[in-house]
């Protein structure tokens, strides 16, 4: 169960998070349930000179993929990542992982709007954020 959220810096308008949890003996940690997250549901977007598929494989795991990417090299890319996850709100949803590369990402779905705040730290600190319209498409179909 989700314990605490905590702002740990503020650099050039970029807010680091750390999220704290806390696992009890007795009880089962039930999934994080709220009405935006649909397990299977791919969201798509574009940002800084990348076309971007994300998959919500989970509640604790996401599928992003470069449909299209700045070189040869890295279209196709694609991380199964295992993330953290917190409802800011019914129509808010703040997704974080660290990269097999060192780098960490903090994406906030407002899926009311359609936003993707996407805010990351690559491993020798250089900073961006950007923010970009994304698409839902429909829940794949399990086998």
């Amino acid at each position: 169960m989700l314990k605490r959220l905590s702002v740990l810096n503020v650099y050039g308008g970029l807010v680091m998070l750390c999220m704290s949890w806390s696992a009890q003996a007795d009880t089962a940690q039930a999934a994080i349930q709220h009405s935006i997250y649909k397990v299977g549901s791919v969201l798509s977007y574009k940002v800084s000179g990348y076309h971007m598929q994300t998959e919500l494989l989970s509640d604790k795991q996401v599928r992003w993929t470069y449909l299209d990417a700045p070189t040869a090299e890295e279209k196709g890319k694609t991380a199964l990542e295992d993330i953290d996850q917190i409802a800011l709100r019914d129509d808010l949803l703040l997704m974080a992982w660290t990269e097999k590369s060192g780098a960490n990402v903090v994406d906030v779905f407002d899926f009311k709007n359609q936003t993707l705040y996407a805010n990351f730290v690559m491993p020798d600190g250089k900073r961006y954020q950007s923010q970009t319209a994304f698409e839902i498409q429909a829940p794949k179909t399990q086998p």
